[in-house]
């Protein structure tokens, strides 16, 4: 007859012999994933231009949104389209005023409220961070610099290593209306801020030290910001 059991004594665990105990085993468990986050904080390196990338794109939506919610309509100023929100890259030859880098790229987010026909900001027409309750911006050429308390520090762009910037289909200012549709805002040489609305598609590439390379889109019409 077959037996269906063994006796007892060969059912018990020997536990002179080898293995692990449960708790053995627990802590060589949590051993390992200790040194696997060590590693990997040590080994990993981010994506820095997809990084600078991201944080660009929220702000131009931030942006919109600012654009959307405060309204700059006045019927009694016939350029009252001016004082719109806007973001603008701006580059400066001085380090100060370029996150540390001759010729390094920042961007400001600010609402030009007293349309001096310059483009440019001050301190009060800049928009503010709601978390930080910092003024968006990583530097003005030759008026404010970079590594002021109250900027960001990220939106001067050699944070990220980015090297340079190339923008396919508008300029430098990209401005949004009342509804959230984009268009440019620039300079003619008589010093007169002018609105144009865009014929293209935007493409902003970021550059790297290496030529390695990350875009955002902004959309006609909607102004729908994204990665492409």
């Amino acid at each position: 007859m077959i037996r269906l059991f063994a006796p007892a004594r060969r059912a018990r665990l020997n536990l002179e012999g080898g293995g692990f105990t449960l708790i053995e085993a627990i802590i060589t468990i949590m051993i390992a994933g200790i040194l696997s986050m060590i590693a990997y904080a040590v080994f990993y390196e981010p994506d820095k231009l997809a990084l600078a990338r991201d944080q660009i794109i929220r702000h131009l939506r931030y942006t919109q949104h600012l654009a959307v919610m405060d309204d700059k309509f006045d019927p009694n100023d016939p350029n009252w389209e001016l004082k719109r929100w806007r973001l603008k890259f701006s580059t400066s030859a001085n380090p100060i005023y370029a996150g540390g880098k001759a010729g390094g790229w920042t961007y400001t987010i600010f609402a030009d409220q007293d349309r001096n026909a310059s483009n440019t900001s001050s301190l009060e027409e800049m928009a503010v961070d709601p978390l930080t309750k910092r003024r968006l911006s990583g530097g003005v050429p030759s008026r404010l610099r970079s590594d002021r308390p109250d900027f960001t520090p990220e939106m001067a762009l050699w944070y990220w290593r980015v090297e340079r910037l190339d923008l396919h289909g508008c300029l430098q200012t990209i401005a949004f209306d009342e509804i959230g549709r984009p268009f440019h805002l620039y300079n003619t040489s008589s010093s007169t801020t002018v609105k144009r609305p865009m014929l293209a598609t935007c493409k902003i590439t970021l550059i790297g030290e290496s030529g390695e390379q990350a875009s955002l889109c902004i959309a006609l019409e909607t102004g729908r910001v994204s990665e492409c």
